[in-house]
């Protein structure tokens, strides 16, 4: 159970259950759960243990505003969505023409060793504007988030043209 103890100007202090303690302190040494939620559990623990926003923030890496958030998010929530990854805005979905479609579909279903970029990046629009989160849409393809996003942003920007150039580069490459 968490209670709210004040005193003076300091931050609310978090007094954690040895529930929460432990599932914490699993969250934060975990290698296996994101880095975001590693810091944010060892945020919370220092801050059960008394630090001011200050000293967590040089601890772990956040700001004086950011650990000022989490406490007053983690003595309203507690654990309830803690673990849940919260980067950035929802992505707006993509919206296909049929056209487009019909060319992404081509390209996603390319043999040629040569165009397998061109295959992924195909594949990364198209689970993309079926809805897929950023973040799925790289783990199921295999390749780094940031290079989802920037598939993403350039193909709503260029449309096809926006893989033309890349299917250009890949061809001029493979004459050399």
């Amino acid at each position: 159970m968490r209670h709210l103890q004040m005193g003076g100007r300091s931050a609310p202090r978090i007094v954690l259950s040895s529930l929460e303690r432990a599932e914490l302190r699993r969250a934060a040494t975990n290698p296996d759960v994101s880095p975001a939620i590693r810091r944010r559990s060892s945020a919370i623990l220092a801050c059960a243990d008394g630090k001011t926003n200050i000293e967590v923030g040089r601890e772990v890496g956040l700001s004086n505003g950011t650990i000022g958030k989490l406490r007053a998010q983690f003595l309203r929530k507690g654990l309830q969505d803690f673990c849940v990854e919260k980067r950035g805005r929802p992505a707006e979905r993509l919206k296909l023409s049929p056209g487009e479609l019909t060319t992404l579909q081509k390209l996603a279903a390319l043999p040629h060793k040569h165009l397998t970029s061109m295959g992924q990046k195909a594949n990364a629009i198209l689970l993309s504007a079926a809805g897929m989160s950023t973040s799925a849409v790289a783990d199921l393809i295999g390749i780094p988030q940031q290079s989802v996003g920037k598939i993403r942003r350039r193909f709503q920007r260029m449309r096809l043209d926006g893989l033309k150039g890349e299917t250009n580069r890949a061809a001029a490459r493979n004459r050399r």
